[in-house]
């Protein structure tokens, strides 16, 4: 088709859309790119065929600037027509039609329309538009009535510049979005995950920090009653989904030894999601980084977090009128973040001698015991602990039972619970681990059951198919594809 015009003409007359299903058709001539462009569209609209509206590929393949006048015109004259909008918003965003970002704003924020024409004219208003134009999309979707798909709230995210305008318009979003569905994938984690990483510590002018302001703004919602557990778990149910995100974001301000990863919300973040991983288990999406290690390396953000869990898990036991906090286990069981190694155990002394309330010194008491023990109880340490609890009575009271111990009866249930506990996780992951080898296994061995799967009706997708995206979009494999399919389970 490329060299011989007679062919080109006879192949466009009987299937036009050949031209953009392989070979290199930018290199058409411009008016046959025209004519195939209004020809395809045309096909489209009248419901004949939409082979090349499925395909990006083929649609990248004619996506140049020298056809956004045929665009626009396309545009206007099919702007009802969402499968003509659907594959025009794709060609505006991959031949980077500027011109284009007006037309198809309007539809972005229509929420009659279909939600695929939505997401490729969102798509093509973020990845084409000026500052102004996205962030008047932006705003306009956070003011239209009804609930913001989050599919569409993913294309927005994907493409936002990276500042502390952006972090505003994303926290108003979240109020106005659709439920969460745990098995719905919409692509607005990856999103969400994706725009922090790209979020400075500080603007350039060093006046805003964005990481900071989008700590606090989802600290504000994952405080939203009611919460999962009510006594012992304050992280809202609605919002627990933010988690993950907000984990991102302190590990970010914390690997910069940012002073806001030692505000009040990033320490609250940091102590809702062991809570949030203990309440729901294996059935709870945690954000996999390194704050676990980094927070300790930082002895002030670590002690910081040590002595803010204390505070809660002493308010927990107040509301109940229950006994009072003077054992570091009970916060420890927990698996926070904050740890103490045996090379601790002199800075934990200072806390016995420094803190004023005495239940603060009982708890710093039993963590340096438990250093003492873990160090195999060298005779200078326990002197030393001997010594720092002179000329008070309960602080050596304390010690001596400490170091003779009698278990109390609430002591060995709070053990026997955390172990039952422990082999129910272990047991749940053994599990879970099993049948994903076993899955693989099955689909290595019969690939078809994700290609053909059988007695799906047009439009469902199978378990298979479902947990394959899974995977993928845990890997950061997928690059933020508009979908193109409509599937339900």
């Amino acid at each position: 088709m490329l060299f011989d015009a007679e062919i080109r003409r006879k192949a466009l007359k009987i299937a036009p859309e050949v031209a953009v299903e392989g070979g290199d058709a930018a290199h058409l001539p411009f008016a046959e790119r025209t004519t195939l462009l209004h020809d395809i569209v045309r096909r489209i609209a009248g419901d004949e065929d939409d082979r090349a509206a499925r395909d990006n590929s083929a649609i990248a393949r004619i996506a140049q600037p020298d056809l956004s006048g045929d665009a626009l015109c396309l545009i206007t004259q099919h702007q009802d027509n969402d499968d003509a909008i659907f594959f025009l918003g794709r060609l505006v965003w991959q031949g980077g039609m500027t011109e284009c970002v007006p037309a198809l704003s309007g539809i972005a924020t229509e929420p009659a329309r279909g939600i695929y024409a939505r997401i490729a004219a969102t798509r093509a208003v973020m990845t084409c538009g000026m500052r102004d134009q996205k962030d008047h999309l932006w705003s306009h979707l956070n003011q239209s009535p009804g609930a913001l798909p989050r599919s569409l709230l993913a294309e927005v995210v994907d493409d936002a510049d990276a500042d502390v305008v952006s972090v505003d318009l994303l926290l108003a979003s979240i109020d106005k979005l659709e439920a969460h569905d745990h098995f719905e994938a919409t692509g607005l984690r990856q999103a969400l995950h994706g725009f922090i990483d790209r979020l400075p510590i500080c603007d350039d002018l060093g006046e805003f920090q964005p990481l900071a302001a989008i700590v606090s703004g989802f600290n504000d919602y994952l405080d939203r009653e009611p919460y999962i557990e009510r006594r012992e778990c304050h992280v809202s149910e609605e919002f627990s989904w933010l988690l993950g995100p907000a984990t991102h974001a302190v590990e970010r301000l914390v690997s910069a030894r940012s002073e806001a990863a030692l505000s009040s919300e990033a320490l609250s973040i940091m102590l809702k999601m062991p809570l949030a991983r203990f309440w729901r288990g294996e059935n709870f999406d945690e954000y996999k980084g390194h704050i676990h290690e980094m927070v300790p390396a930082w002895k002030k953000l670590n002690d910081a977090l040590f002595w803010r869990s204390v505070e809660e898990g002493r308010e927990r036991l107040e509301a109940t009128k229950e006994k009072r906090l003077i054992d570091e286990w009970a916060e420890r069981w927990i698996e926070h973040y904050w740890n103490f190694a045996v090379d601790r155990f002199h800075d934990v002394l200072g806390f016995v001698a420094m803190r004023d309330f005495l239940d603060d010194k009982l708890v710093a008491l039993s963590l340096a015991h438990r250093l003492l023990m873990q160090a195999g109880k060298p005779d200078d340490w326990l002197s030393k602990l001997r010594r720092v609890v002179e000329g008070n009575s309960e602080l050596k009271e304390y010690l001596d039972t400490l170091l003779n111990p009698t278990k109390s009866q609430h002591a060995i249930e709070l053990e026997e619970a955390d172990a039952r506990r422990k082999n129910r996780r272990k047991r749940e992951k053994n599990e879970s681990d099993r049948k994903r080898a076993e899955w693989i296994k099955r689909v290595k061995a019969m690939p078809d059951v994700v290609r053909h799967p059988p007695g799906l009706k047009p439009g469902e997708f199978s378990d298979d198919q479902y947990w394959l995206l899974g995977e993928i979009e845990d890997t950061g494999l997928r690059k933020g594809g508009v979908v193109e399919q409509t599937g339900k389970r």
